[in-house]
């Protein structure tokens, strides 16, 4: 099935009663009937309130409700949804999928000890180094720590990482990187996989970018995070996909100019409230 697994919805993370059916909906004529796509979480619970929207009938994954399934005979709809957190770690962002919906990783740690945690509450936890050679990336570590390689499931292409300049603070070329860096070390670190992943934040850009993975299996949480996660390390540069970098770097332009208006012109403005969102302790 095809699998858009770096989603954040929007850059505000505030969502309406309408969302649930509208990335649904999305989802299956961007990706097909049969697909799955990651809600990422990004310092708030935007995923345990995307679950919690009206909608579609669907069921949960675990009682820790780390997925779910989409229900709707009548459109034939078998979709997947995936709790992911992008987490900032001292050396770079990674991107951990599979954890029950109320469970979030502290930020601002090694990436050893974040990986640590993550396993810990879920041993099959999924290890993505999302956008590594792009802004907050993990691929400059990486390429010192060859031996902390092991402990990842997947490098990510990145949509949104298509936006650079050269000679910039916005790299240029990252995505190029990411791949020469991947076919020097995939043959060490044959449970690595290569996943590509639009990143978007705003539905614009929802599944434009997907890597075709094998279904996991639904019958219990434990069987869900197991094949899931060997689903991920069986990708690699040969694996059907997609990315668009035009509308990765339209994607990035609308996402740094949400940015600026949500965190700096908005609460100058008495409009701050709007975007207000529940954050988790991450102490």
């Amino acid at each position: 099935m095809k699998a858009a697994l770096h989603e954040h919805l929007q850059t505000s993370s505030k969502l309406d009663d309408f969302s649930f059916n509208y990335a649904i909906n999305l989802a299956k004529e961007r990706l097909g009937l049969e697909c799955a796509f990651g809600v990422i979480d990004f310092n708030d619970k935007r995923y345990h309130s995307f679950i919690n929207l009206l909608g579609y009938e669907r069921e949960f994954i675990g009682e820790d409700k780390r997925a779910l399934r989409v229900l709707n005979l009548l459109d034939n709809l078998n979709i997947i949804v995936v709790h992911g957190e992008e987490v900032p770690t001292r050396q770079g962002h990674v991107l951990v999928m599979g954890l029950g919906s109320e469970q979030h990783l502290k930020h601002n740690r090694t990436i050893e000890d974040t990986i640590k945690e993550a396993k810990d509450l879920n041993h099959n936890a999924v290890i993505i180094a999302d956008h590594p050679f792009y802004i907050e990336g993990l691929g400059p570590y990486l390429r010192e720590k060859r031996e902390l390689i092991h402990e990842f499931d997947a490098l990510e292409l990145n949509g949104e990482a298509s936006f650079g300049i050269p000679k910039s603070p916005l790299p240029y070329g990252s995505n190029k990187e990411t791949l020469e860096f991947y076919m020097e070390i995939k043959n060490n670190f044959p449970n690595l996989g290569l996943i590509s992943s639009q990143d978007g934040h705003s539905f614009y850009e929802f599944c434009r970018g997907w890597t075709d993975l094998e279904k996991p299996d639904l019958s219990s949480a434990e069987n869900f995070s197991k094949t899931f996660r060997k689903a991920v390390q069986n990708t690699n540069e040969s694996t059907p996909s997609y990315l668009s970098n035009y509308i990765g770097m339209i994607g990035a332009i609308e996402h740094i100019c949400g940015l600026i208006w949500i965190l700096k012109i908005a609460p100058k403005i008495g409009l701050g409230r709007f975007y207000e969102v529940e954050r988790p302790d991450n102490k």
